[in-house]
């Protein structure tokens, strides 16, 4: 999936460093569903759902050499990933709404 010559962003969906973000976020996501659904992680547990996250991210097309290392290494990218995020007014219309339902009940 590529954007239009009309988009006002320029946008390819088998980009590698955009489908690591991907794959960064579901493992994100997964480990913060367990946490609040489950408890604490010990680490034994957070190396294996660590592994499932880098087996998901090759799954989406990202090489298995660009997924982070190690856990350690995920949270370095995991900081400079949030850092770069800008989210615009457009992006934010959208989003907040979903947000603020989610936060009330």
């Amino acid at each position: 999936m590529y954007s239009a010559e009309s988009s006002p962003v320029d946008y390819n969906a088998f980009d590698k460093d955009l489908q690591l973000r991907v794959g960064a976020c579901l493992y994100k996501v997964f480990v913060d569903v367990h946490r609040l659904l489950v408890g604490d992680i010990d680490e034994q547990t957070a190396d294996r759902l660590y592994l499932k996250g880098r087996a998901l991210a090759t799954m989406l097309q990202v090489p298995e050499a660009m997924w982070p290392a190690d856990r350690a290494a995920f949270d370095r990218y995991w900081q400079k990933s949030l850092d770069d995020v800008h989210i615009d007014d457009a992006v934010r219309e959208y989003l907040y709404p979903i947000a603020a339902s989610r936060l009330r009940g």
